[in-house]
């Protein structure tokens, strides 16, 4: 683009918006940033800014703008969907290829390393970008400048930590509660959810991050409750095996008595216990059998809460890139 005033950029945008008149969103905008502090110049943002493009699949025939403001560690780069020979962005997998690209401008300009976004596998099969704080809310400005004014953790974090451990192993709404009333966290239940109140200052569920959510917190409670009986049952499966054991040898050790004194009543009784070992036997199976049909059906539910809890994650459009 030859202009170099906002009138002379808009008035080029628009002569190229005319070549598809069908397109309803003609402009592409994306900003990428840098760690605070770190030293880029303006021919390193313009290197960038290219290459960005160019493996997000924009042509040379792409019109496009890159703006820095005076002072700051960000860019925005500003581009025209459509091309000059009519051709068409469409942006696929914009955000898996853009979020990698940052890691290979990290290494390729020598910029300093920082944790990207994680990616989860979707049942299309196409990987989405899962927000690394998606579970728990950013702090904001002034608690941040609080934190690193008294070297202490913020309430909103102390609160988070708090409930955290309240559940832990937690079977019940009731141990939930009786948890939270040791730790000293003053609350309120509603249909909604919970509130909090924790060093004088009032929290919604929602303040703290989805994973204190009153759907995450039940989702918890349950699960923790079907582990348990997850392991009573595997507790009386173990049982009813040594049980079933003792008695088929107490009865073989009489059997065993009883056909060694002779007789015909001996014989007759022995015969007797061998049929009470069969019946042991064929209660024992049948007793394993439940068991394990119940075993299955927790372990069913379990599956399924953890995949309902795995969608519920959330999968926010990154907007803004960082290096």
């Amino acid at each position: 683009m030859t202009g170099s005033t906002v009138a002379d950029l808009a008035r080029e945008f628009s002569i190229v918006r005319r070549l598809r008149p069908d397109i309803v969103k003609p402009v592409w905008h994306e900003s990428l940033r840098s760690v605070a502090g770190e030293a880029v110049s303006a021919e390193q943002w313009n290197e960038i800014a290219r290459s960005h493009m160019k493996q997000l699949g924009f042509s040379e025939n792409h019109p496009f703008v890159i703006v820095q403001h005076m002072g700051e560690d960000h860019i925005h780069i500003v581009a025209s969907r459509i091309a000059i020979d009519s051709q068409l962005y469409y942006g696929k997998n914009e955000n898996l290829i853009a979020s990698r690209d940052c890691r290979r401008i990290e290494i390729e300009f020598g910029l300093q390393k920082v944790r990207g976004p994680e990616y989860e596998r979707g049942k299309d099969g196409i990987h989405r970008i899962i927000s690394p704080a998606a579970d728990t809310i950013r702090l904001r400005s002034n608690e941040i400048k609080m934190k690193a004014r008294t070297g202490r953790k913020t309430p909103r974090e102390e609160l988070q930590a708090i409930i955290t451990k309240c559940l832990t192993k937690c079977k019940s709404f009731e141990q939930y509660e009786q948890n939270l009333q040791q730790a000293r966290v003053r609350f309120v239940k509603s249909s909604n959810g919970y509130s909090y109140e924790w060093g004088g200052i009032a929290f919604k569920g929602s303040q703290l991050g989805k994973k204190y959510s009153y759907a995450n917190i039940k989702g918890a409670i349950e699960l923790a409750q079907l582990y348990g009986e997850k392991q009573l049952l595997y507790q009386a499966t173990q049982n009813n095996r040594r049980q079933s054991w003792r008695r088929a040898n107490h009865l073989k050790r009489m059997q065993n008595r009883l056909m060694w004194r002779g007789g015909i009543i001996c014989r007759t009784a022995a015969v007797a216990l061998m049929l009470a070992r069969i019946a042991n036997w064929l209660m024992e199976r049948r007793r394993t059998r439940m068991l394990a049909e119940e075993h299955a059906a927790v372990v069913a539910r379990v599956s399924e809460l953890k995949s309902a809890k795995q969608e519920m994650k959330i999968k926010p459009k990154i907007k803004e890139r960082t290096m």
